[in-house]
């Protein structure tokens, strides 16, 4: 269902250095004014004080630059309310680096990220549709993609060409539209007009096919992009969420897709190795999980 990666055993953890994203940065009151502070002679408590706001310097104001990628329907959804909400509150949208990047195999979810008002809802320089092949065309493949796919979904892919909730279709997506994905990749990490190494934000529902099969690949993709451009001290942070299906047939798959994304992602964080992948292109990592922090929330339908 998943990459058939290695549990061989790794050198030892003090020969390998470990990459860490730095220390956020800690923003200081300048002064701060205490006015109507009285103490209650019964009880000899003080009362609360009142504190000015904070003041910031908007002219040096340089926000750290991110670029979020969201995977599947529920990203794009989510990354479509974050555009809405980056358009009302700032002035104007490049003045806040964040860059957005949507990968999905559905077309109809795409549509609908692209519905709206300009600037409230998505573009096409936002968007990256990576939908599935028919199995013929996968032929010459077939001897390296059957090292790590069941052949029963190489040989039966939908004719949708989405991936119908199979988390094993959501990696060979990934898979055999890598190049764009890295290709849009460099052009998301290069930050504009901030100092800062770019912040890295995965955003996947774990319940479908898509979002749960390309997570753990999308964070060593990311990865690698920022090392390539010498800005890896950026850190990838993932969000995944749970979300409740409305049938019981789509509640079952999306448990069953859930339960083995967490131990797939668990073995990873464990270890930190990943045994590279030559469809790909991603080396080989020691030590190092596709994830700085990953954070789980579970919603409603």
């Amino acid at each position: 269902e998943s990459a058939a990666r290695s549990d061989d055993a790794a050198p030892e953890r003090s020969q390998v250095p470990v990459l860490k994203g730095p220390e956020p940065p800690t923003v200081r009151p300048s002064s701060l004014h205490e006015t109507d502070v009285d103490t209650d002679a019964d009880n000899g408590v003080r009362s609360p004080r009142i504190l000015r706001p904070i003041s910031l310097d908007h002219v040096c104001f340089d926000p750290r630059p991110a670029v979020v990628v969201g995977l599947g329907g529920l990203g794009g959804r989510l990354l479509k309310a974050l555009r809405q909400r980056l358009s009302a509150r700032t002035e104007s949208e490049s003045r806040v680096p964040v860059r957005l990047l949507y990968i999905d195999t559905d077309g109809s979810d795409i549509y609908e990220s692209m519905y709206g008002k300009d600037g409230e809802s998505l573009t096409h320089g936002d968007i990256l549709t990576t939908p599935l092949k028919r199995s013929s065309a996968y032929r010459r493949k077939f001897k390296r993609l059957l090292e790590w796919i069941a052949r029963r979904w190489l040989f039966n892919i939908p004719r949708s060409q989405k991936t119908e909730g199979i988390r094993a279709l959501g990696r060979l997506a990934f898979v055999d539209h890598y190049r764009e994905t890295a290709d849009q990749s460099s052009q998301s990490d290069n930050a504009r007009g901030s100092q800062l190494p770019p912040r890295v934000f995965i955003i996947a529902g774990i319940g479908g096919g898509t979002g749960s099969g390309m997570a753990v690949d999308a964070g060593y993709a990311m990865r690698c992009a920022l090392m390539e451009l010498g800005l890896e001290q950026g850190g990838v942070t993932g969000l995944f969420l749970q979300e409740e299906a409305a049938s019981l047939h789509n509640a079952s798959l999306a448990a069953a897709n859930g339960l083995a994304f967490v131990r797939e992602l668990g073995h990873f964080h464990r270890t930190g190795r990943f045994p590279g992948d030559e469809e790909t292109g991603i080396p080989e990592a020691s030590y190092l999980p596709p994830f700085d922090s990953a954070y789980f929330v579970r919603t409603g339908a």
